[in-house]
């Protein structure tokens, strides 16, 4: 079964972290945040709605040196 129709099945929808800005990108997607076990995860994802497919741009740990302790706020920069 392909991700899109999977997430629709499973009843998810797709949430970012923070405004991920998709200017000049040729799909539209969203930067979302997982946890394998209690470490998390950033994730760059991109859908293809027309061929029913997402692609993972990267993904990444988070470091607290960039981000809140919620993992979903990017610190601001002094």
């Amino acid at each position: 079964m392909h991700a899109v129709k999977k997430l629709r099945v499973e009843g998810l929808k797709k949430r970012g972290v923070e405004d991920y800005t998709m200017k000049g990108r040729p799909l539209p997607g969203c930067f979302v945040l997982g946890f394998i076990g209690s470490v998390p995860v950033h994730s760059a994802i991109a859908i293809d709605r027309d061929f029913d497919r997402i692609f993972v741009i990267t993904v990444y740990k988070p470091s607290l040196e960039r981000w809140e302790n919620d993992w979903k706020t990017r610190k601001t920069k002094d």
